[in-house]
């Protein structure tokens, strides 16, 4: 899908006061599967209120379970997911699809990668789309390099 500069991005999943998010699927990710892969789910967020050089993000929820060929890196004692956030390449925005994840170029470092427990992998799901709604309503940013504490205390307020 390529887009002149401005044209809109179609049917968001979440809309907001400040943006619109879309749980990425299809192209790209169809061809892995389950077991393969630590990621439970992946999001597109179009906030252009976060940051003045850029308007997209994209984050991914990862369970932390050892998979074949792939320990997971846990950095803190007993968490059980990871939520990653990245700025998605402003020099792609205008190309990028949420049904092919191949057409995201991100920026490194990532903006957030936050460690947390909780009881199932439905429960982290339930977790990061509140996490992106909270986005696209202006509670929480995107653009977490900024906004660590914000991050942490939601994710912790979570727990348990």
């Amino acid at each position: 899908m390529t887009r002149k500069p401005g044209e809109d991005l179609q049917n968001p999943d979440y809309q907001g006061a400040t943006g619109r998010a879309w749980e990425v699927s299809g192209a790209g990710r169809d061809e892995v599967r389950v077991e393969q892969t630590a990621s439970l789910g992946i999001w597109l967020i179009e906030a252009p209120m976060a940051n003045p050089l850029w308007s997209h993000y994209a984050a991914t929820l990862f369970h932390l379970h050892d998979i074949p060929g792939a320990p997971a890196a846990i950095r803190r004692q007993g968490a059980t997911h990871e939520l990653w956030i990245g700025t998605v390449d402003p020099e792609v925005e205008n190309t990028i699809d949420p049904s092919d994840i191949r057409t995201f170029k991100m920026l490194t470092p990532p903006d957030l990668q936050e460690q947390f427990v909780l009881p199932s992998n439905a429960r982290a799901l339930e977790v990061a789309r509140l996490a992106i709604q909270m986005c696209v309503d202006g509670r929480l940013s995107p653009d977490a390099e900024n906004h660590r504490r914000a991050w942490t205390g939601f994710l912790r307020s979570q727990e348990g």
